[in-house]
This record gives C-alpha cells, sequence and structure tokens, in this order.
C-alpha cells in the first residue's frame, strides 16, 4: 500500500473512535436528543418577567444522583442534552431582583426516552398565606365600631396591596360587597415580609367613605387584619 494513503486512514479512526467514546459516556441510552423543561411561575403561563424572577437555581436528579446543577444562572427554560434514558426530577428556586427566594418547587415525573421531548415544571411561590380580615366602621365618629360591609353600608370597594418595596402585588377595583358576613381578602401565598394594604369603600352614592391602610404580612397560622374607617 503505498504511504501516502496513510494520513487518509488516520482522521477516519480518530472519529470512530471519538464517536465510540461519546456514545460510551452517554449509556444508558446513548443520545444526543435533548429534553426541555419550560418554568411557569405561579402558573403555566406565567414568564420570568411576570414573576419578578431575574435569577435561578436548578438541580436535575436521574434515578442515580445528580445530572446536572446551576446557580444563580439568568431565569428562563432549561434544555438537557446528552442524557441518559431515565426518569427525571428537577429542584428549581427563583430569586427577585434583591436576591430574595420568592418560587420554589420540585418537578417529577419527567421521563425522557431518547427522543425529543418538552415537559413543563410549575413553580409556585415560596411563602405563607395571606389573609386579611376587613372590618369597616359602624361609627362615624373618632371612635371605631366594627361591622360588616353590609351593616356599614359599603356598597363596593378597592383593593391594593404593596410589597415591602412599593409593588403592586394585587390589586382590585368596584368588589360588589355581597352577603353578611366578614370580609376575608384571599390573596394566595406570598414570599414573607412586610405588605401594606389600601382599602377604599364606596356607598351607593360613588363617593368613598371608609379607608383603611394597614400592615399585613403572610402567616401559617391566622389572618392579619384591616379597619377601614368612616372619618367624619
Amino acid at each position: 500500500m503505498h504511504p501516502s494513503r496513510f494520513p487518509l486512514r488516520r482522521p477516519r479512526r480518530a472519529l470512530g473512535l471519538s464517536l465510540l467514546l461519546a456514545c460510551a459516556a452517554l449509556l444508558p441510552g446513548c443520545t444526543v436528543e435533548s429534553m426541555t423543561v419550560e418554568l411557569g411561575w405561579g402558573s403555566a403561563l406565567s414568564t420570568c418577567f411576570d414573576a419578578g424572577v431575574t435569577r435561578m437555581d436548578y438541580t436535575l436528579y436521574d434515578s442515580v444522583g445528580i445530572v446536572r446543577s446551576g446557580t444563580n444562572v439568568t431565569c428562563g427554560d432549561l434544555i438537557f442534552s446528552s442524557i441518559a434514558i431515565d426518569n427525571y426530577e428537577l429542584d428549581v428556586r427563583g430569586y427577585d431582583r434583591f436576591g430574595s427566594e420568592t418560587y420554589a418547587a420540585t418537578c417529577t415525573g419527567m421521563y425522557f426516552d431518547g427522543v425529543d421531548i418538552t415537559h413543563r415544571c410549575t413553580v409556585p411561590p415560596t411563602g405563607d398565606p395571606l389573609l386579611v380580615e376587613v372590618r369597616w366602621d359602624l361609627s362615624q365618629t373618632a371612635s371605631f365600631v366594627a361591622g360588616t360591609c353590609a351593616e356599614a353600608g359599603v356598597f363596593d370597594y378597592d383593593v391594593l396591596l404593596r410589597n415591602s418595596v412599593g409593588t403592586v402585588v394585587s390589586s382590585s377595583v368596584e368588589t360588589a360587597c355581597v352577603g353578611s358576613g366578614v370580609l376575608v381578602l384571599d390573596f394566595g401565598v406570598q414570599p414573607p415580609g412586610s405588605y401594606s394594604l389600601e382599602v377604599t369603600g364606596y356607598a351607593d352614592d360613588g363617593f368613598a367613605y371608609w379607608f383603611g391602610n394597614c400592615g399585613v404580612s403572610p402567616s401559617a397560622f391566622g389572618q392579619s387584619r384591616c379597619d377601614a374607617r368612616d372619618d367624619p
């Protein structure tokens, strides 16, 4: 065989060896397809921007142990390639621009069978329920006398909830006063911290007579209270 042919053989052997080693490294499964995990923050369709999540940590586990991980990475969907055929679970923690953990979850049941696949992981807020009992002033004097919105004559009310840095967390306008029982506002699970709640009550003439400006906070053991006063 002519010596000039040897240089043509070496790249082919090297290529075959590299493919064999790459395949061995991927066992079991030996695949280069990818598994995409789309992250929803608080709800399936809520994006990083919607939830105020700027950075995140993640750890991907297979049936043996940790496969991939990332710390303080930019918030976004995750793509995992060159992984084995297996069942996976994903730990995710999301942080706001101040570095506070605001979302966390462990998503399970993500099976990768060697072909491109997309799973969705919905990450709920970290924290406790934020419930606020609102009492309405019956006195029309400087002394507060607690009552329900029906007893006070409140026709409808506005609500504005802000977190400790002034960001609006929840708001509603012209919510009708219905029923005769105690009004408890449910803001769902919220991250730990101090919140400010503004409540404005309107009579059936369209004028505002009741005003509440209260500090509230999430709690696993109870609810906050806000008194809306009818100032003379």
